[in-house]
């Protein structure tokens, strides 16, 4: 059986190989598509991935200096925005060098693991804990009063020896946003001011 086309005789084995050649190209080019698609969703995963790891602190699970301080303006100027109340928490490690010197470096990692990981099992998906350096964290409260951060900080006080391995204490302050304290600045300086009396009184 033969097919004419435009004057041309085509034996009918060369038209199904010719389209069973096409339907393989299709094949090949939806393949070819979907290895495309696959391929950049993960390097748009491994972008997430590379972003995450900078954003967060590998030993803590907290935010990192730099994004912690980035989330503290956008809240400011989000509270400002919307009349809203801010809290801010700094929380310091007592005597965290004690601990490294009587019980080794690993166990002072643990242990800032552990206060890392207590920190962020007490608070809401919107707040922000961060790890602002060595033993020294925050967490940043949106729409919170002075008063039930004071409530967490003594929670947290409380829970943290059943998730620690060496004894250790912690010293909390606690700030607001209010007219003496517009800025980011300001509001660390009052909290670490809190901290600091926290300290000096024992």
């Amino acid at each position: 059986v033969t097919v004419t086309s435009h004057g041309a005789r085509v034996s009918e084995g060369s038209v199904i190989m010719l389209l069973a050649g096409l339907a393989g190209a299709s094949v090949l080019s939806v393949a070819a598509a979907k290895n495309r698609t696959l391929r950049d969703d993960h390097e748009h995963l491994l972008m997430e991935e590379i972003v995450a790891l900078g954003s967060i602190d590998g030993l803590t699970g907290c935010a990192v200096h730099r994004v912690f301080h980035e989330r503290l303006a956008e809240e400011i100027d989000r509270s400002h925005r919307y009349e809203q109340p801010l809290s801010l928490i700094l929380i310091d490690v007592d005597n965290f060098k004690s601990v490294n010197d009587t019980y080794g470096h690993l166990a002072g990692d643990n242990t800032l693991a552990a206060v890392g990981n207590a920190l962020r099992a007490h608070v809401r998906s919107v707040d922000v804990v961060g790890r602002l350096g060595g033993d020294e964290f925050a967490v940043l409260l949106p729409n919170t009063e002075p008063e039930p951060a004071a409530t967490l900080a003594e929670r947290i006080r409380q829970d943290l020896p059943a998730v620690v391995d060496v004894p250790v204490t912690l010293s909390f302050g606690v700030s607001h946003l209010h007219e003496s304290a517009l800025t980011s600045e300001q509001m660390l300086d009052d909290a670490d001011f809190a901290l600091y009396e926290v300290k000096r009184t024992g």
